[in-house]
C-alpha cells in the first residue's frame, strides 16, 4: 500500500500580531509564551504533514480580568497559510460552552482530518477531541503545563471550576493516541502508557536568525543580566529582587514581563541603580535585549509540583540567542543541556547573587563558549529538523488506497 503523510489539524491559541498587541493591553498576564510555543509547534507539524490547518481561540482570562467579552471569528495570514480564530464569549462558564459549540459547528470539517493535535488541556478542546476520536480520527495532545493552574487573579468560582477541569482533563487526555510532553511528570499524569515525545521545548531558528543579525549596541561596562517572563514569586522573581543589594556594582539586572510583582520591581528600580524595569515588550525589543545581554537568567525554583509539571521552555527560547544562560536545576533538564548551563545550586537570594557575581567574573571567551555550546546542544535535540523523525510515526501515515484508514503502527511506535 502506498502511504502519504497525514492531513492534520492543530487546535491551539495562535493569534494575529494585532490581537497579541491588544492582549497586552486588556489582560494583566497575557499568554505570550503560549503564542510563541504555538507558532513553533505549527511549524513543526507543517514539516511532517500532507496538509495542515489551524483552529485557534484567543488566549485570555475571563472577563472582567480580561477586559473584553466577545471575540468573533477571524482569519489572518501567517507563513503563507490562513490561521483561523474561532468565536466565543469570554465569561466564566459561557467561555467553555461557546468554545465547544464553535468546534462542534466545524465538526464535519474536522472529521475529514486524519490526525488532530490539541495544544494544551483546555476542557472544550478535549471534549471535542473525544467526539472526533469516537469516529476514528487520531488524537494527540501537547502537554505544556498542568491543567487548572490557579492564578493570583482568579476568584473563588474560577478556582473551583479549575479543580473540576483538572479532574476531567486527566480522564479525557488518557483516551488519546499520543502525547507531546514538555516534562516526564506531565506525560505520566495525562498520557500514561501512550507513545510520547518528551521535549523541553522546540528550538526557534527564526528567533536565532533575528538575534544573529541584530547589532550589539552597548556603550557601558555593566554586566547585563536579563529576565523575560512571568513576574511572580513562583517563578523566582521575589528571590531575584532580594539579590539586588548583594550583587557586584557592575551587575545590572534587566527585568521584562507582566505579573503580580510589577509594583515591587518598579519600586526596586527606583532605589537600586543595578536594576532596570522594562515592562512588557514586543518581539523586536526582546531580540535587541537578547543581542545586548551578557547573561540570560531563569530563577524558577526547582522543587515542588510546579517545577515537576513545567518545562524549561524559556531556556529553549533563550538558547536561540547564543548567549550564556543561568538556571536552577529544573527536574526536566537533561544532562546534555545542563552541561552548558550556568547552574544556580542555592536558590536563596545569597546563593543566586553568588552565582551571578561568579558569572560576571568569567572571561568573555568562556561566557561565549557556554552560550554557543548550549545553543548547539538544543539544536541537536530539539530543532524542527531533529524532531521530525520522532513525530512522523506518532502522527501516523495514511494509505492512499484506503478510506481514511490510519496506520495503527503509528499508535504502537515508541
Amino acid at each position: 500500500m502506498v502511504t502519504r503523510s497525514p492531513d492534520v489539524a492543530l487546535i491551539s491559541y495562535i493569534v494575529s500580531d494585532n490581537m497579541l498587541d491588544e492582549l497586552t493591553r486588556i489582560d494583566p498576564t497575557p499568554a505570550i509564551q503560549t503564542q510563541r510555543f504555538g507558532l513553533v509547534l505549527l511549524r513543526l507539524l507543517e514539516s511532517s504533514t500532507n496538509r495542515l490547518s489551524s483552529y485557534n481561540f484567543v488566549p485570555i482570562q475571563d472577563f472582567p480580568i480580561g477586559r473584553r467579552i466577545w471575540f468573533g471569528a477571524a482569519t489572518h495570514r501567517r507563513g503563507g497559510r490562513d490561521i483561523l480564530s474561532l468565536p466565543f464569549v469570554n465569561i466564566v462558564g459561557l467561555k467553555h460552552v461557546t468554545r465547544l459549540i464553535a468546534l462542534l459547528l466545524r465538526f464535519r470539517t474536522l472529521c475529514r482530518f486524519d490526525t488532530i493535535v490539541v495544544h494544551g488541556l483546555h476542557l472544550p478542546n478535549l471534549v471535542a477531541a473525544v467526539f472526533l476520536k469516537a469516529i476514528g480520527v487520531r488524537i494527540g495532545v501537547v502537554l505544556t503545563d498542568r491543567q487548572g493552574v490557579v492564578l493570583p487573579t482568579d476568584g473563588r468560582i474560577r478556582r473551583w471550576l479549575k479543580v473540576i477541569d483538572r479532574g476531567i482533563s486527566v480522564s479525557l487526555a488518557r483516551r488519546f493516541d499520543f502525547g507531546i510532553a514538555l516534562s516526564d511528570t506531565l506525560a505520566q499524569t495525562y498520557v500514561p502508557g501512550r507513545p510520547v515525545i518528551l521535549l523541553p521545548g522546540i528550538f526557534d531558528d527564526m528567533l536565532e536568525r533575528r538575534v544573529a543579525v541584530c547589532p550589539r549596541d552597548r556603550h557601558e561596562d555593566a554586566f547585563r543580566v536579563v529576565y523575560f517572563g512571568g513576574l511572580s514569586t513562583e517563578y523566582g522573581i521575589a528571590a531575584l529582587l532580594d539579590t539586588l543589594p548583594l550583587l557586584d556594582s557592575r551587575v545590572q539586572v534587566r527585568i521584562f514581563g507582566r505579573g503580580p510583582l510589577e509594583e515591587a520591581i518598579a519600586a526596586a528600580s527606583a532605589h537600586h541603580p543595578n536594576v532596570f524595569w522594562g515592562g512588557l515588550v514586543n518581539q523586536d525589543r526582546l531580540v535587541r535585549e537578547m543581542a545586548d545581554c551578557d547573561l540570560l537568567i531563569n530563577p524558577r525554583p526547582a522543587r515542588g509540583l510546579l517545577a515537576q509539571m513545567s518545562s524549561p521552555s524559556k531556556l529553549i527560547e533563550y538558547a536561540a540567542s547564543g548567549r550564556p544562560v543561568m538556571t536552577t536545576r529544573l527536574p526536566s533538564l537533561t544532562s546534555d543541556l545542563m552541561e552548558w548551563l550556568l547552574p544556580i545550586d542555592d536558590e536563596t537570594a545569597p546563593g543566586i547573587a553568588q552565582a551571578i557575581n561568579a558569572a560576571s567574573n568569567l572571561s568573555r571567551a568562556v561566557l561565549n563558549e557556554y552560550g554557543i555550546n548550549f545553543r548547539a546542544a538544543v539544536k541537536r535535540g530539539y530543532s524542527i529538523a531533529s524532531l521530525q523523525a520522532s513525530l512522523a510515526p506518532l502522527l501516523g501515515c495514511v494509505g492512499k488506497t484506503a478510506d481514511r484508514t490510519i496506520d495503527k503502527l503509528g499508535a504502537d511506535t515508541k
